[in-house]
């Protein structure tokens, strides 16, 4: 009798885990499995092809994964037991990597085996989640967001191995010097633009107002500010 208050007690321990256990979505064998059904289907089949096209040429396995929560169970852990789960990459070079995302708990994540740290580094994988989370998630644009994501993702790994994706969008993500990045996809190629044009319009109107910018006027500020993906903003999409 002494003993069956401890026996609640482990039992009701026990229950968090148990929940957590029953979320779960199983590898169909395609590489975007969108349990949340926030991908449209253009999107997904154009996906599809590329990072089947991406295995094929380096052996390196990216896939995607949407769902609508993990009923409380802590987000890396989710993404870390259905990378495990799935097996993601050849055995022997562990060279997978998940995008994984959960709409409730408001969380994305690129999730890489060792085999794809070189090419995928941690500080590049988060600063790319972050950047566009903040571009796309924020304003509930999940299917664009997804697609830039694995995009970027999958150009990085390719040019790793020095091969081309057939039709592939060729876009790259490069974080900033400070390596936080919440810089948007292309904002490396508008920022050079939208100084020449702060510079311009500087030269042409100068008054005794300031922008935040450094003179360049409210709309370059703001322009700046997009280019950059609201770094100066905070996201609550968390990147784990």
């Amino acid at each position: 009798m002494v003993g069956k208050p401890w026996l609640a007690v482990a039992v009701l321990l026990c229950l968090p885990a148990l929940s957590w256990g029953e979320v779960f979505v199983p590898d169909p064998g395609t590489y975007v499995v969108d349990s949340a059904g926030i991908i449209d289907p253009g999107t997904a089949r154009r996906l599809e092809g590329w990072l089947r096209e991406l295995e094929q040429k380096t052996t390196a396995q990216v896939k995607v994964l949407t769902v609508q929560s993990t009923q409380g169970e802590p987000f890396f852990s989710f993404v870390q037991r259905h990378a495990d789960a799935w097996k993601l990459g050849r055995k022997g070079k562990d060279n997978g990597a998940l995008i994984a995302l959960a709409l409730k708990e408001r969380k994305v994540r690129i999730h890489t085996g060792y085999g794809l740290e070189g090419a995928l580094p941690d500080s590049w994988a988060g600063s790319a989640s972050r950047a566009v989370a903040s571009q796309f998630f924020k304003q509930g644009r999940y299917s664009q967001g997804l697609f830039q994501l694995a995009i970027v993702t999958a150009n990085q790994v390719a040019d790793a191995q020095r091969v081309k994706l057939t039709g592939i969008p060729q876009h790259r993500y490069r974080p900033g010097r400070g390596g936080g990045g919440g810089g948007s996809v292309l904002g490396s190629l508008l920022v050079p633009l939208l100084f020449f044009f702060m510079l311009f319009s500087n030269m042409r109107r100068r008054r005794r107002y300031y922008s935040a910018w450094g003179g360049g006027g409210l709309v370059g500020g703001m322009l700046l500010g997009s280019a950059l993906g609201g770094v100066t903003g905070r996201s609550p999409w968390g990147v784990s």
